[in-house]
């Protein structure tokens, strides 16, 4: 744990619950469990929500088998309606676990909440509108809109697009409890007059739970997985604006023939045809293999500013991935990289559009990397890994109904955390074990 100014905090006080009062964030020098909640849809065939607890106090906090699969349901979409309904009932034990702590090694620690997964779910959890609102940040008050109705605001709290400047006021757990009290059905009647952006500041939904912003994590796996592509774009966008549509796509097809041959990488069947997580790294880490097969389809200040970002990427991700604690040289130097990737690109192609992943990439994954020492330990791998444990073991969990199925499952999930269970219940097959940075060990 790091106190906000980064410095580490020596755990010096002891917890004490205080149940019959309202819930306040305990300090710093409290002794406490870190609790990542989170939930993913997907896997094969019909698609399957998944509700995942993991612990970032653990050596090895992404394996699946250190991490808790409170439940699993078929789900056709995960809007917040739809998490009201699905694990809505949980939020109760969570308030309960904050409120009370849990008993570690005979001793009580306080319980701290950290919400993970992608922007769609964080921003459905939070009655967040998303990525294409006015204010489409889940972190921050940053405005996304151009014209004179935003000027204001814009003035006021910063705009995405001016991408070299800090944030200027972060969104508050206070302000997510207002909206929590306002939007509550039995509520919204009592309102004389519809909440103004001012009020509601783009939480048009009643959240689920009013976690404290800065303990959203910034889901290190899917900003790898976005933001690789947007070099990739750059450079194709580039072309086409210097010589046309002819130009743009003899760089395209350089380009894909590098990574298809040099690379060796291919696009994955799903996800709208972008790259799985190991080919990403990969090529980020040969970045400059794509550059080269650029040249001379782009002006050369352009090709630059690509070599550039491939080198600042290529650090940024080896941080990003590692569940484990970065030494303070390590987070200065990500924080370094962080703050210059997408300016930098900007200056180069003024045409690049900022996006919430990139903005949380330039300022917010460093202000979480800064507080709390890690990010690949508070990442989603252990989520994103029950669904191909579910689909390996699908075939084995047959019920009646696929909701049957779904139950077989935490069923099995909670035998195979106990001992020797794990051996017990293997049929033979084995695959190759990824670590938290991508690659088999």
């Amino acid at each position: 744990m790091r106190g906000p100014d980064g410095q580490p905090v020596p755990h010096t006080t002891i917890f004490r619950p205080a149940p019959e009062l309202p819930y306040e964030q305990h300090a710093d020098d409290v002794a406490d469990i870190h609790l990542c909640l989170g939930l993913d849809k997907g896997g094969g065939g019909t698609s399957t929500a998944k509700l995942v607890a993991t612990t970032p106090n653990q050596a090895h906090p992404m394996s699946r088998s250190n991490s808790i699969l409170l439940s699993t349901m078929p789900c056709d979409s995960d809007n917040n309606a739809d998490l009201h309904e699905m694990i809505g009932p949980w939020m109760g034990d969570v308030q309960a676990l904050l409120d009370n702590g849990v008993t570690v090694d005979g001793k009580l620690r306080a319980v701290r909440l950290f919400l993970t997964g992608d922007l769609a779910f964080l921003s459905s959890f939070l009655g967040h509108e998303g990525a294409s609102c006015r204010r489409p940040c889940v972190w921050c008050l940053v405005i996304g809109r151009s014209g004179e109705a935003n000027a204001a605001a814009a003035e006021a709290h910063g705009h995405i697009q001016a991408i070299q400047d800090a944030p200027k006021a972060l969104r508050t757990r206070l302000h997510l409890q207002r909206m929590i009290y306002a939007l509550q059905e039995e509520h919204t009647d009592d309102l004389p007059i519809p909440l103004t952006p001012a009020e509601h500041l783009t939480i048009e939904y009643p959240p689920l739970f009013d976690v404290e912003p800065c303990q959203i994590v910034v889901a290190s796996l899917h900003l790898t997985l976005g933001v690789v592509t947007v070099p990739l774009r750059l450079g194709v966008l580039a072309a086409a604006l210097h010589g046309g549509r002819a130009a743009a796509a003899r760089a395209a097809a350089t380009v894909a023939a590098a990574l298809l041959e040099d690379v060796r990488v291919k696009p994955v069947p799903y996800h709208g045809g972008g790259f799985a997580g190991h080919e990403c790294h990969r090529i980020t880490q040969r970045g400059a293999v794509v550059c080269n097969g650029l040249d001379g389809h782009i002006p050369a200040t352009q090709l630059a500013a690509l070599r550039t970002a491939w080198v600042e990427r290529a650090g940024m991700v080896r941080t990003l991935n590692r569940a484990q604690e970065i030494p303070a040289e390590g987070i200065t130097d990500f924080c370094t990289s962080a703050q210059r990737f997408s300016p930098a690109l900007l200056v180069a192609f003024p045409w690049l559009s900022i996006s919430p992943k990139l903005q949380a990439l330039t300022h917010h994954a460093s202000a979480f990397l800064r507080r709390f020492g890690s990010l690949g330990s508070y990442a989603e791998q252990a989520l994103e890994s029950w669904h191909a444990f579910f689909n390996h073991a699908r075939a084995q969990c047959t019920a009646d109904s696929f909701l049957g199925s779904c139950a077989q499952l935490v069923q099995r999930a909670a035998v195979e955390r106990q001992p020797l269970a794990e051996q017990s219940l293997r049929n033979g097959e084995d695959r190759l074990r990824v670590n938290a940075t991508g690659t088999g060990r």
